[in-house]
């Protein structure tokens, strides 16, 4: 992660490394007992030395970033469930991690409420520079051409986009791992559509 190896780090050393990143967990996972405020700034108040009016303003301003500033003072039990997932993502993005990761963030949405989660995210990439790594098996999402992009790292650290790359390739699973536990495929989403292997086309049908 931003070129560091983790796999063999301590929990202590991992601490930095958790540091830069921001998670959203499936159905936001908000606290029930703290308002929008808290549950936004709930990182800052615990884990840092922030004065409290600065912790005030980052959290109205990732409020008015998700275009949820008005209800600052509201319980989670008086938003909808796509407010809820949105403050998720205000409170993830809060102490400015450069990465995302989202665990099935538009799960039981319904399709317009989730084009709202999926813009935030896009917004995060375009406009704070936030990279993202999106679990989901809702395909809208997975194949949203506005929204994702495969990339990888080449030798020379860069990282580039590697849409229409000769690099993309289906691996068919060995008679030693299963498909659930394999990678059998790489690549973008027009890739994805046009692949041949059976596991793939049988998902995709």
């Amino acid at each position: 992660m931003n070129g560091q190896r983790v796999d063999q780090l301590n929990e202590l050393e991992l601490m930095p490394v958790r540091a830069d990143l921001g998670m959203i967990f499936q159905e936001g996972a908000l606290f029930d007992s703290l308002t929008v405020r808290e549950n936004v700034g709930y990182k800052l108040y615990e884990e840092t030395d922030m004065p409290l009016a600065e912790i005030d303003q980052r959290v109205e301003e990732v409020l008015g970033f998700i275009g949820l500033a008005e209800h600052i003072d509201k319980m989670p039990s008086e938003l909808s469930g796509g407010q809820r997932r949105r403050v998720a993502i205000a409170r993830a993005m809060a102490f400015k991690p450069s990465i995302m990761l989202y665990d099935e963030a538009t799960t039981g949405l319904d399709p317009i409420t989730a084009t709202t989660v999926d813009d935030e995210m896009i917004k995060l990439r375009d406009l704070e520079n936030v990279s993202s790594i999106i679990v989901t098996h809702q395909l809208r999402d997975a194949l949203l051409r506005r929204a994702s992009t495969w990339r990888s790292a080449a030798p020379d650290g860069k990282v580039r986009d590697r849409a229409g790359d000769a690099a993309r390739r289906s691996v068919r699973p060995s008679s030693s791992c299963c498909a659930t536990a394999c990678i059998i495929f790489e690549g973008d989403a027009d890739a994805l559509r046009a692949s041949e292997d059976p596991h793939i086309k049988d998902f995709l049908s």
